[in-house]
Order: structure tokens, then sequence, then C-alpha cells
């Protein structure tokens, strides 16, 4: 695990012991993690694995991306294929491509491409985003005029609520998900 989550963990992991009250001794007991061990992370050292954040996450009550993410989504973000939080298992091994707490509703689309295609698309509503995971091929996608190119394996995010658009290098495929603001209509089917 990068440096940088490990100081995001500590960071994170302090302020959820504090805001619950409890102490070290308190949550090694909840957790079943070493009292050394949850200094060593609280202080930025240390590589915890995943089923060590998955107990602390459990004993804090709180889903364990709120322990290796940080602040709010910047108004584009884009996570490349060799990026994101790597979290290390001993039966398998997990890649936190994105995490974001929905209001209102969420859609998940299987989408499809095909070579050399474009679409534009409107807007689809206030506080609207659009989150994209290309699993083959590459696409070209976000605001108009600020658009990103994805391949394989990279995910971005974007405000969906301006036009924005779509355009497929190759045959491509990606999972789409629509994540409507409380209260908002799903103004169109995105990304056909």
């Amino acid at each position: 695990m990068p440096n940088e989550i490990v100081k995001v963990v500590g960071d994170n992991l302090k302020r959820l012991r504090a805001e619950r009250t409890l102490s070290l001794s308190d949550l090694a007991r909840a957790s079943g993690v070493a009292k050394a061990t949850l200094s060593a992370l609280e202080g930025g050292r240390g590589n915890p694995t995943l089923e060590t954040l998955s107990a602390l996450a459990a004993a804090l009550q709180v889903p364990m991306g709120d322990l290796i993410t940080s602040a709010d989504p910047e108004p584009v973000t884009v996570v490349r294929a060799d990026e994101g939080t790597d979290i290390p298992g001993t039966a398998n091994d997990l890649r936190l491509v994105a995490r974001f707490t929905p209001g209102g509703t969420v859609e998940v689309y299987e989408a499809v491409w095909p070579k050399r295609s474009t679409r534009n698309a409107g807007g689809h509503g206030p506080g609207t985003r659009e989150h994209v995971f290309v699993t083959r091929g590459g696409l070209k996608v976000g605001p108009v005029g600020r658009e990103v190119g994805l391949a394989g394996g990279d995910y971005a995010t974007f405000a969906a609520d301006d036009p924005h658009l779509y355009e497929a290098r190759a045959g491509t495929r990606a999972l789409l998900l629509m994540q409507w603001a409380p209260g908002a209509q799903a103004a169109a089917t995105p990304g056909t």
C-alpha cells in the first residue's frame, strides 16, 4: 500500500476512533487488531491487509471505504487501470476504484459502443453524476470541453448535469453508473 494511502488510513482511523470516544485498547478489543498495530496505523506506518481493514471497519461500524479514502471527488476524477487503492488479502486482493455515498437513485448499466461511434448526451439534471468503468476498448468521455481518454480498466466520474460526450475509438464495453440526486428525475438513458 503506498505511503499516501497509509497516511489516509491513519488519519481516518484516528478521526473515527475519536468520534466514537474509543481508546486504542477499546478498538483493539472490538476489532481483534493488536494495539501496537493500531498505534502504528494511526501514526501513518504499517501496511494494513484487507483482513485488518475489514476488522477495523466492522468494529467502527463504517464501510471500509471510510478508512481508505479521503475528500469528496473533484469535478472530473480519473482512475487509471494501474491506480486505485490496492488492498492485499490472504484469499484475494481488492482494488478500490471509486467510492461514493449515493443520495437519490443509482442505476447500473452495461454499455456498449461500436467502433468510431459518438454520442452527445444532454444534461441529466442538477446534481447528477456519471461513473464510467471501461472493461474493454477505449472511450473519450466527460463534459464537453473537458473529456478524458479511458482504456480498459480505467475509471472516470463527472458531473452529468451539463452536456457530455461519449466517443469510442474501438468497440468498447463499460459499466456505467448513474447517480441521480434526491428528487431528480431520470432525464434520459445515458450512453446509448
